[in-house]
């Protein structure tokens, strides 16, 4: 469905990114921004499986040459102390545009609130998470620990205990 008020024709934006997971997903959206505003989204993609590596160098010179070609960056927060100085801070537009950012889960929220040396200065909106999942042994770990301490006390129990087995085995 396209929108009546496309005051952005010809307009044309380039996105880095270099996530396959997303990258179906971010067509989509720019399918439908341009559709809304009538401003064209072209999203560039180092080539795959080692895009990820080449992200970081051609961010850099990208910011540092004398004709940028991307517009938007879409990966991980990481690349972004970089270039810093040439990020947009995001905060007003949020306020002036009303942008929900209720639907977050709190971590991915906090995520990108800020920059070391702007604490309270967001340059990102998050667009994915990573959730990373643990797996344990039941029989080695009765109770899953709650804090920092319990963590590492049992860690040391559990090496203690391994390794005691270990070396009764040998023997």
């Amino acid at each position: 469905m396209k929108s009546t008020n496309r005051k952005y024709e010809n307009v044309h934006m380039t996105i880095l990114s270099s996530d396959d997971s997303y990258k179906l997903a971010l067509k989509a959206f720019a399918r439908e921004f341009e559709a809304e505003t009538g401003a064209t989204i072209e999203i560039v993609s180092p080539p795959n499986p080692h895009g990820w590596y080449y992200l970081e160098p051609l961010l850099e010179a990208d910011v540092f040459s004398e004709d940028p070609q991307f517009d938007i960056f879409c990966q991980n927060r990481e690349f972004a102390f970089q270039i810093e100085p040439h990020l947009l801070p995001l905060n007003s537009l949020i306020e002036k545009f009303d942008y929900d950012m209720k639907g977050f889960l709190k971590p991915v929220y906090r995520f990108d609130s800020g920059m070391p040396r702007h604490p309270d200065t967001r340059v990102g909106l998050p667009i994915r998470i990573l959730s990373p999942f643990i797996f344990y042994r039941k029989d080695l770990i009765k109770e899953f620990p709650t804090t920092w301490d319990d963590y590492e006390t049992m860690l040391d129990e559990i090496i203690e205990t391994v390794h005691y087995r270990t070396s009764e085995q040998v023997n």
